[in-house]
């Protein structure tokens, strides 16, 4: 699964393989606590990719049905995170 978000537009695409299709806008949804934003996108049924982030480091989760991936990388000075979820990140 890869996806590329640009975090200062808040525009989601899922690449797969030379195709990318934008996730709607109106799949986002927003959560607060304390210094850290939070937000994410619904992509379908049991099916969410989740950002945490601060200053320096973003974490993501993303969850297709009873399976779950984790990635924590480093805030890019671009404003676009471009991400693969591996059998590795598998949780």
């Amino acid at each position: 699964m890869k996806f590329k978000y640009n975090f200062l537009e808040n525009k989601l695409c899922r690449i797969e393989g030379e195709y990318t299709y934008e996730i709607s806008e109106n799949n986002y949804f927003r959560t607060q606590q304390g210094n850290y934003g939070n937000g994410g996108f619904q992509l379908g049924e049991r099916q969410w990719i989740f950002f945490t982030f601060n200053c320096d480091n973003w974490k993501i989760l993303y969850q297709k049905g009873d399976n779950f991936w984790e990635k924590t990388l480093r805030t890019p000075n671009s404003g676009e995170l471009v991400l693969e979820f591996t059998e590795a990140d598998r949780k």
